[in-house]
């Protein structure tokens, strides 16, 4: 028989009785068990990012500031369960400009066809470029910048630069508060 052991940060005033955790009764009547068999955990419990994202629609962002190739930011990210980031509205390119100052790599280029760019996720937005980009500048410049503001440059992907990594799903959930 296996037991479930659990930590909990008891707040004065939530009507938690802890003596049922001595007792082995919830104070109502009920039982406090032991668990036979934890089995997996649930799908959805997996369904956050890793720690240090930030989260804006259903999506988490993280800031890497350290310098890496595109290649090296892309597979960096991955590593992480993500992808670098793919801006597909304004008001996300707005929540990932205000993690960064920096010209950081998103998720965009045009390494299949010279100059059709396109995100890592397949279907997303219409890029934002900057006045004048994609310019493709002394040539080789196939993968893309977040520029001055939201919006986009082309680079030489081979530049080692900051990144933006992005993953799917949801801020881990926060215990509620009590009421008082």
């Amino acid at each position: 028989m296996r037991w479930l052991a659990l930590a909990l940060t008891v707040t004065a005033g939530c009507g938690f009785d802890s003596s049922a955790l001595l007792s082995g009764t919830s104070g109502d009547g009920g039982m406090v068990v032991p668990v036979v068999d934890a089995g997996e955990p649930d799908a959805l419990d997996n369904a956050s990012c890793p720690e240090g994202y930030s989260y804006f629609g259903g999506h988490g962002y993280r800031f890497v500031e350290d310098g890496m190739t595109f290649d090296e930011a892309a597979f960096f990210c991955q590593s992480e369960g993500g992808h670098l980031a793919v801006l597909d509205s304004p008001g996300e390119a707005t929540f990932v400009r205000g993690l960064t100052a920096e010209r950081p790599w998103v998720g965009l280029h045009d390494r299949v066809v010279e100059g059709q760019f396109e995100w890592v996720v397949p279907g997303s937005a219409e890029p934002d470029w900057s006045s004048g980009e994609p310019n493709d500048s002394g040539r080789g410049e196939d993968c893309a910048i977040l520029w001055e503001g939201e919006q986009l440059n082309d680079g030489t992907c081979d530049d080692q630069r900051s990144f933006i990594c992005e993953c799917d799903g949801r801020e881990p959930a926060q215990p509620p508060a009590c009421a008082v």
